[in-house]
């Protein structure tokens, strides 16, 4: 009567497999939310150029995040008009940006953080493309 061979797998191999697969899946998602961020390849905004002189940037779009300060104005044609406060290297700075009447379905709250992709338009007001929470 033939004998069957002992056909156990080594539990070295399994661990290597398990860690092999976690290193694979955790590989995949960072690589996936990295390929996936609409804003990956926007600048961030130059403050102090921004500051010396906004109408050399007109056109440009930036990346900025800030947190709201306050509302300064509304209008049913323009939209809302918002102060931002953000830091660039540790220093506060603030910024005005319009959010336009398309973007009306974004609640936006005092105290909230939020990452925009901005317009420098005509007059040197940043005006916001996209936004999102931060």
């Amino acid at each position: 009567m033939p004998r069957n061979a002992n056909r156990s797998v080594p539990s070295s191999w399994i661990i290597t497999l398990i860690v092999l697969v976690a290193i694979m899946t955790a590989s995949i998602y960072l690589l996936k939310s990295f390929f996936s961020d609409q804003y990956r390849g926007i600048p961030e905004l130059p403050v102090t150029q921004y500051i010396e002189n906004a109408l050399s940037l007109r056109g440009n779009f930036y990346k900025i995040t800030g947190t709201v300060e306050n509302q300064l104005g509304w209008s049913d044609k323009s939209g809302r008009l918002f102060s931002f406060e953000s830091k660039v290297d540790g220093k506060p700075f603030h910024v005005g940006i319009l959010l336009p009447v398309n973007l009306d379905q974004i609640n936006v709250q005092k105290g909230q953080s939020f990452e925009i992709k901005v317009k420098v338009v005509d007059n040197g007001l940043l005006q916001a493309e996209q936004i999102r929470k931060a």
